[in-house]
C-alpha cells in the first residue's frame, strides 16, 4: 500500500492559523480545528524549514500520565468567554512542567537503576 505525502505549503499553514485564530475568536473554534488545526500541525511536524527545540531528555510519558488530570482540572475551574486560549495555555505550561518535574525526580533514578541491575546474558545457542 502506498501512501501519498500532501505538499507542504507556509502559505496554507499560514491560513489555517489565521481560520483558527479567527474562530477562536468569532465562535466555531472545535469545528474550525478539526481541518485547520491539523494542517497546521502536520505542517510543523514535517516542514524542514521549522525546527523545534530539542530537549536533552524524554518527558513523554509524564505528558501521558499528566496532561488529562490536569486538563479535567483545569475544565473545572476555568470558565468565561476567553476560556479556549487560558485552559489551552495553562494545561500546555502545567503538564509541561509536572512532565519535567516527574522525569528528573522519579523516570530518569528508576531509569539509573535498571541500567545498574542489568546482568550480562549468556547466549544460548541452539541445539
Amino acid at each position: 500500500m502506498r501512501t501519498l505525502d500532501a505538499p507542504l505549503d507556509w502559505s496554507a499553514a499560514m491560513l489555517s492559523a489565521c481560520v483558527c485564530a479567527a474562530a477562536l475568536h468569532f465562535g466555531g473554534f472545535s469545528v474550525v480545528v478539526s481541518w485547520a488545526g491539523t494542517y497546521l500541525v502536520h505542517y510543523l511536524a514535517r516542514s524542514p524549514s521549522v525546527t523545534l527545540p530539542r530537549l536533552n531528555f524524554d518527558p513523554s510519558y509524564g505528558v501521558y500520565i499528566w496532561a488529562f488530570p490536569v486538563q479535567q482540572v483545569i475544565a473545572i475551574y476555568v470558565r468565561g468567554r476567553h476560556w479556549w486560549p487560558v485552559s489551552i495555555a495553562l494545561a500546555l505550561a502545567v503538564t509541561s512542567g509536572l512532565a519535567t518535574l516527574s522525569y528528573f525526580l522519579i523516570e530518569k533514578p528508576v531509569l539509573s537503576l535498571k541500567r545498574r541491575s542489568e546482568k550480562p546474558r549468556l547466549a544460548v545457542s541452539p541445539a
